[in-house]
This record gives structure tokens, sequence and C-alpha cells, in this order.
């Protein structure tokens, strides 16, 4: 599993509705800190747009550690339960070897005793029982935790959802930085317009001056609020274009990456 967040390629559409790709993802947070740590005290620092993209891989990051720790905790449990059926079945194949040496010293020349036999049967019996169980619970844990890969994909990509929009929430200069990145993918374009959820419109429109000078052929910006947007949706477009760059968009297309990822490898 710990092979499902590693690495993927950017993802580049041939339409003319694109999704952004998140970059430069470093930093790494330890475990589920950054979440505890939003709830409690917030985030009082001011990130850059290298900085807001981190924290995706890091929220990411740390889901699927603790994902690989359940699992690696149900491998120990099957591996322990194994160990005891094959320990029982050694217990058997004594027993089944007692008899055959007590039967073959009393000179039972054309068999065994019908209780004897019985005996020896029933042992037999029990032993391919046992193998069977070993090979129907390894069967089933690997079918465990081939099932839990997207499950555990999916709540990754929540909860980098959940973080991602709180520090959107708590500091409007990240809102800025991801106006920023969305911007410099249209800086040779013209007529460019920018749509966003009504909250975020009044801060957008005080960010107007700054976010035109990034654009090289443009005197001005055109900023629309969209009801129809996410909490945290942003849409820019121009005669060339349209690209979205809500957070829910290119975490959608993230997660469908990596479940593509989990079908090449399991194939």
């Amino acid at each position: 599993m710990s092979k499902v967040i590693k690495s993927f390629d950017a993802y580049q559409a041939k339409t003319d509705l694109k999704t952004i790709t998140i970059r430069n993802l470093a930093d790494e947070l330890e475990n589920r800190r950054l979440s505890e740590a939003i709830q409690e005290d917030g985030i009082s620092e001011v990130l850059s747009e290298s900085q807001v993209q981190k924290q995706l891989e890091t929220a990411l990051e740390s889901a699927q550690a603790e994902a690989d720790r359940i699992i690696e905790s149900a491998k120990m449990e099957a591996e322990q339960i194994r160990q005891q059926i094959e320990l029982d079945l050694s217990d058997a194949e004594i027993l089944k070897q007692k008899y055959y040496e007590e039967a073959k010293q009393q000179g039972y020349e054309d068999g065994y005793s019908n209780g004897q036999m019985e005996g020896l049967e029933s042992y037999n019996s029990l032993i391919e029982q046992g193998k069977q169980i070993v090979k129907q619970s390894e069967e089933q844990f690997n079918q465990s935790v081939e099932d839990a890969e997207p499950v555990v994909l999916e709540l990754s990509v929540e909860l980098a959802k959940k973080i991602l929009g709180t520090m959107l929430i708590e500091n409007d200069d990240n809102w800025h930085s991801l106006l920023k990145q969305v911007m410099n993918e249209f800086r040779e374009h013209e007529n460019v317009k920018l749509y966003v959820h009504p909250d975020w419109f009044d801060t957008t429109i005080k960010q107007k001056e700054e976010l035109e000078q990034l654009l090289s052929h443009t005197e001005h910006l055109f900023i629309y609020p969209d009801s129809g947007l996410m909490r945290n949706g942003c849409v820019i477009e121009s005669k060339h274009g349209r690209i979205d760059a809500s957070l829910d968009s290119q975490l959608s297309e993230l997660r469908t990456q990596l479940l593509e990822k989990l079908k090449e490898d399991s194939a």
C-alpha cells in the first residue's frame, strides 16, 4: 500500500477544460499534527504557493502512513493465526504417527482396528481442513488489503481537502497564493476573466490590481462571482481556453490519477 502515493505524472487535458496540476510538493509534517493544529490554534503564518502545495502531499502522506500501520498490524495478526494453525497441524501429524506405530507394534497385518482406523481418518481429515483454513485465510487477507487500497486513497484525499480548505479560510494570503498560481497560467493571454465563489469575491477584488500585474497582455482583469462554484472554487478563462483551478477539482484529478495507478499496479 505504501506504493499508492509516491508520485504521478502531471496531468495534461486535451480539451479546453483542464485542471491545474499541484506541483512541487515536499516538507513532511508528523502524521496528524497538522489537522489537530489547524483545529486548535489555527495557522497564522502566510504560506507561499509552494508551501500551500506542499501541505497537500503532507496530508496524503500522513493518511498513507496511518493506512500502512493498520495494514501492517493486520499482517502480523494473520501471521500469528497462520503459525498457530501450522502448530496444530504439526501436533495432528505427531498423533497420526503415534497411532500408526502403536498399530504396527500390535501386529495388525491386515490393517488397523476399527477404532484406530477411525482415529487415523479423523486426523487426516483435520489435517486437510487445517490446510484449507490456512489457504483461505491468506486469500481473504490479500483480498482485504486490495479492497482497502481505494478506501484509504479516498480518505487521504478527503483529509487533504479538509486541511487545505481550513488553511484558506484562516488566512486570506493563502487564497492569494492560489490565485497567483492561476494567473501565471494565463500570463500571456488577453481578455482574462476570473470566476470565484461569492464568499471569496470581496477578497479577490482587493487583490485585483496585483493580479493584473501578472498578466502581460491584459490591461484589465474581469472578476465575477459565481454561486455555482464550490466554496473554494476558482475558474479562469480567456479566448484560448478555460481552467478549473478549484481545490476540489485539483484533488479530484489527483484521486483519478492515483486510482488509475492502483489499477495498473494490480494488473
